[in-house]
């Protein structure tokens, strides 16, 4: 497709509908990264602090399993789970 401005004289633009799909499918992209961007900003503070919490409180639970120490190492690490949960980020 060749642009012609006014009076018909051309410029030798040239634009084929590939590039004008492919322009629009960029900025789409830019679009929703984003989006995921800011959902990744707004989400942090609790995402992190369960990504920190969550393998310490599957370690108290397999830990609890054993007899006689199982209980108290499970209620320290219980305890700095929660610790961690309540940092304010």
């Amino acid at each position: 497709v060749r642009l012609r401005w006014c009076c018909g004289r051309d410029y030798g633009l040239r634009f084929s509908w590939g590039k004008i799909v492919f322009l629009i499918n960029a900025i789409k992209m830019k679009i929703k990264s984003g989006v995921i961007l800011l959902i990744a900003l707004f989400m942090q503070g609790c995402v992190l602090t369960k990504v920190a919490s969550t393998p310490m409180r599957i370690g108290g639970a397999l830990i609890s399993v054993l007899p006689g120490v199982g209980g108290g190492v499970h209620e320290a690490i219980d305890t700095a789970a929660d610790a961690v949960d309540e940092v304010p980020i």
